[in-house]
């Protein structure tokens, strides 16, 4: 009898332990995801206080060190006529900046991740992530990241960049449109993209993939984000066929054909909520965004 009770306070106090552990909240280390894949962040000389807080945010998330890539300063370009090359830019958007002094940031942003590219495809072997200096992380970053990128290789092992956030508003961009019907195409949170704009988070599959990225967006006519978008292998092109791109100074033909004709190269995909969200205007979670602001007022801090 005495044995079956001790027997019976021993399952009792067992039980209220185990209830208890439960009750409690996850420790960090039971609960944190972290990050393995080789990290740059742009940021800008002028910018360095942006840096130290961004290596406090996103340290504790990575299991690798945070590297900085500085990037480049769109102003101090027109001391540097290298930047205005023929192999980096068409003489149509030399052109332009040169008459619009206020958009050489455009350039400066370009150059920024063009060089990171060409980084990534001499030094990398693996998958490397992408960031700009004003991005913070997420707690769906974190934690889905490593999967979403498993479903992605099972997927398309072939495929090249995967946003992690990214504009789509046919209103303010008409190639948007080239995204119609690829929303039939979302699996586990990802997609192939048509037409998007924005590079602040992205994953780069190596330097095969950075070297076609380099490839196929030399020399710019606009922003390098368009660009990019411009050589998805995922555009719906039919509608535009005879639609003259609307970029403020206009296209030569070789750069037209390039946009409108050629058959996109990029194995483009995104992150459908996405994982980073803008940090400033847009936010985005389905296949539009919402403008919190008027887009007049809409500014990026690594442009």
């Amino acid at each position: 009898m005495v044995v079956t009770v001790v027997a019976l306070v021993f399952l009792v106090l067992v039980y209220r332990t185990e209830a208890e552990k439960c009750d409690k909240p996850m420790t960090s280390r039971t609960k944190q995801h972290r990050l393995n894949l080789p990290t740059y962040m742009i940021n800008l000389d002028y910018r360095y206080a942006a840096w130290q807080r961004a290596q406090t945010q996103w340290q504790p998330v990575l299991k690798r060190p945070l590297n900085r890539w500085r990037g480049v300063v769109g102003p101090w370009l027109y001391q540097a006529t290298h930047a205005f090359a023929p192999h980096t830019v068409t003489s149509s958007f030399a052109t332009y900046l040169q008459d619009h002094t206020h958009h050489i940031g455009h350039l400066g942003a370009a150059l920024s991740h063009l060089n990171l590219w060409r980084h990534v495809a001499q030094t990398q072997s693996s998958a490397v992530l992408v960031l700009e200096d004003d991005v913070q992380p997420t707690a769906q970053l974190t934690s889905q990241l490593d999967h979403y990128l498993e479903q992605l290789n099972r997927r398309d092992d072939q495929w090249d960049v995967l946003l992690l956030g990214f504009s789509c508003e046919t209103q303010l961009c008409k190639e948007c449109g080239d995204n119609e019907g690829l929303a039939n195409s979302l699996i586990g949170g990802i997609t192939p993209v048509g037409y998007g704009i924005g590079l602040w988070a992205y994953v780069i599959n190596g330097p095969r993939a950075a070297q076609l990225m380099l490839d196929h967006v030399l020399p710019l006519d606009w922003c390098v984000d368009h660009e990019l978008a411009a050589q998805s292998a995922f555009r719906n092109r039919t509608q535009h066929r005879k639609v003259t791109p609307r970029t403020p100074h206009g296209l030569n033909e070789s750069v037209n054909v390039r946009l409108h004709h050629k058959p996109g190269a990029i194995r483009l995909y995104g992150c459908i909520p996405h994982l980073v969200p803008h940090p400033g205007t847009f936010t985005c979670s389905e296949w539009s965004y919402t403008a919190h602001n008027p887009v007049s007022s809409y500014t990026s801090d690594t442009n």
